[in-house]
């Protein structure tokens, strides 16, 4: 294993200069011959005239822009730092036999670092195409992350908690990080600090990791040279402490792709923990009690949405611009909900206004952490049983009405499916998280699989009617499946790891792999499954190993 904890170099932009290219005169001089005087007037007046016309135009279209926006909610957008205030250079830090040197920049209140391997470089891989881009959780709206290349051996520890799945992009592993892992009572845990590094697959070495001053645990989006990432709260320590939210260090950004530097940001005080989704030039990234929809290009807000609920962990899933995910009240797991602390939202993500919105009076958690699927006009999504909190119910929900179609309810008073057992023997690292949540939904054939990590039970569900088909027990469990030629891996939160068929749920293999999970979910490339887990190990598993 390589342990990599190296500082990289900075890139200080000069955004004044940028600014000024980007206001560049819209008329070039050109030597023209002597024209008799009176034509000359003319010309002159011609000119003048056509400047101010334009000039006039611009500020219209500018004010009807502004105009727009502000329609599209009654709350006010933050503000969109591009650059940086000053810059530090001269660190070095030494990893191995190589010599990492770095420097920091400050963004308003934070405090940035960066490392630069001095040996190599991100290459990007165009032959690739769009294989592997992630424009949502997952990479799409099945929330199966399947990159059909090949890649190395990898086989590197990052030191710090990895909770979210990485981005395999035009030949590059992207990875984001959230601080060290620490057992307190062997309940609780604290992230205080995240990073994003850039791995590459096949020399098995880091290219650059920028450090932020907040915890990361959402999936890398990847928008042409752009890496966009949320941050989120600086500490947590479950059941939810609140008043640890709402930090300076919460805020969206994006990174050049190259070499890991902050492009734009948005730093608001609210948490950014879900991943954001992409579609159409704008990024979607819900946090506490909105959601922003920002110009990927640029980070401009143009939409506040509002929902007025303040935890939300659901990353959007977006299907022909309307956005869809869950949100629910900051004390769901202490008390009874009440109708309205637990609602499911579409917005149009080019108005920004809500489609429809539909509030599950019985949900106690777990709306506001999954992240639905979508299948032929159903949207699949789940919550838990309120007086339970351990039970999931999961229900399909017309995508253009918001109607519930079907629900498959698995409360104590109401199991309906044989549940199927692992070995005995199969035991992975001693861990308890005590809050209730539920796994993202993953779609294959028809079908959809979700799993808790409470109940421990990972289902199988006919996604047009609501069938359950069949229901394998993998204990604690956040992360969902994954899923390619009929063959389900899965790695529940001790760190074992279960291959299914993913047609019947007969056991292939289970295997403790010694990586402690949370929602990281598997990626599947040609030759191997690449893990991530809560030690920061990333590493590929030979495919035929796990299969045979």
């Amino acid at each position: 294993m390589q342990n990599v904890n190296a500082k990289l170099q900075n890139a200080y932009y000069n955004y004044n200069n940028n600014i000024y290219t980007k206001r560049r005169c819209l008329m070039k001089r050109s030597r023209r011959r002597a024209a008799p005087q009176t034509n000359m007037f003319y010309i002159i007046a011609l000119v003048i005239f056509g400047i101010a016309a334009l000039f006039s135009f611009l500020s219209y279209t500018s004010s009807l822009h502004s105009s727009n926006s502000t329609q599209a909610s009654t709350v006010s957008p933050p503000t969109t730092t591009v650059g940086s205030n000053s810059t530090t250079s001269g660190i070095t830090t030494t990893t191995g036999n190589t010599s990492f040197s770095g420097s920091t920049q400050i963004i308003g209140n934070w405090t940035i670092t960066y490392y630069e391997n001095p040996l190599y470089k991100v290459v990007l891989n165009q032959s690739w195409g769009d294989n592997g881009t992630v424009h949502q959780y997952d990479g799409g709206i099945n929330h199966r992350y399947i990159v059909n290349e090949s890649i190395g051996n990898v086989n590197i520890t990052l030191n710090d908690t990895i909770t979210g799945p990485p981005t395999l992009y035009k030949g590059i592993l992207f990875v984001t990080t959230a601080g060290p892992f620490k057992y307190q009572n062997s309940a609780e845990y604290i992230f205080t600090h995240g990073s994003v590094a850039a791995i590459d697959p096949y020399k098995n070495v880091v290219l650059w990791r920028t450090h932020l001053p907040n915890q990361i645990i959402g999936q890398p989006v990847t928008v042409g040279n752009l890496i966009i990432v949320g941050m989120g709260n600086n500490e947590e320590i479950p059941p939810q402490n609140f008043s640890k939210y709402n930090n300076a260090n919460d805020g969206l950004f994006a990174l050049n792709i190259t070499n890991g530097h902050v492009v734009w940001s948005i730093r608001d005080g609210t948490p950014f923990m879900p991943t954001p989704a992409y579609y159409d030039g704008y990024i979607i990234a819900p946090n506490m009690n909105t959601a922003l929809i920002v110009n990927a290009t640029t980070g401009n807000v143009v939409h506040v949405v509002d929902t007025g609920l303040p935890d939300t962990m659901s990353s959007p899933l977006v299907v022909n611009g309307i956005a869809y995910f869950g949100a629910g009240t900051d004390n769901a797991y202490t008390s009874a909900p009440i109708n309205g602390s637990f609602t499911f939202y579409a917005v149009n993500m080019l108005t920004g206004n809500f489609v429809w919105t539909k509030s599950f009076i019985n949900a106690g958690a777990g709306l506001n952490d999954v992240v639905a699927t979508y299948y032929k006009g159903i949207i699949v999504t789940g919550y838990l049983w309120h007086s339970e909190y351990t039970n999931p119910v999961i229900v399909g929900l017309n995508a253009t009405t918001g109607k519930q179609i079907w629900m498959v309810n698995e409360t104590p008073e109401n199991k309906i499916i044989k549940i199927i057992e692992p070995p005995a023997n199969i035991t992975g690292h001693s861990f308890f998280l005590t809050e209730p949540t539920m796994s993202a939904v993953t779609l294959w054939h028809g079908n959809v699989y979700a799993d808790s990590n409470f109940e421990g039970n990972l289902y199988c569900i006919n996604a047009t009617t609501g069938k359950p088909l069949w229901a394998f027990n993998t204990g604690q469990t956040e992360s969902n499946p994954n899923i390619k030629d009929g063959y389900l891996y899965i790695v529940n939160d001790p760190g074992v790891l279960y291959v299914l068929n993913a047609t019947t749920g007969a056991l292939i293999k289970a295997e403790y792999i010694g990586m402690g999970h949370l929602s990281n979910e598997e990626v599947i490339t040609k030759n191997s499954v690449l893990f991530t887990n809560l030690n920061g190990t990333v590493e590929t598993i030979p495919i035929n190993d796990l299969i045979h």
